[in-house]
């Protein structure tokens, strides 16, 4: 799958992969969810568009080094 996907498909498969979002969690996932710094990202209820986090557990996800480059 990976071989056939463009650059972006590939971010996004890897993102899914590493990260274990669901579909509407990534859907919903912002720029401004990612702390660069620390190399985590937030999952956050997003009540304007509807978006609820699965039993409001809303919390902090780490990622890869070589996905936050």
């Amino acid at each position: 799958m990976m071989a056939a996907a463009l650059p972006e498909e590939r971010l996004l498969i890897e993102f899914l992969a590493s990260t274990g979002f669901r579909e509407q969690e990534a859907m919903y996932a912002y720029y401004t969810d990612i702390d660069f710094e620390s190399g985590l990202i937030y999952i956050r209820e997003k009540r304007e568009h509807k978006f609820f986090v699965k039993d409001r557990e809303e919390g902090l996800v780490p990622l890869p080094d070589g996905l936050v480059k």
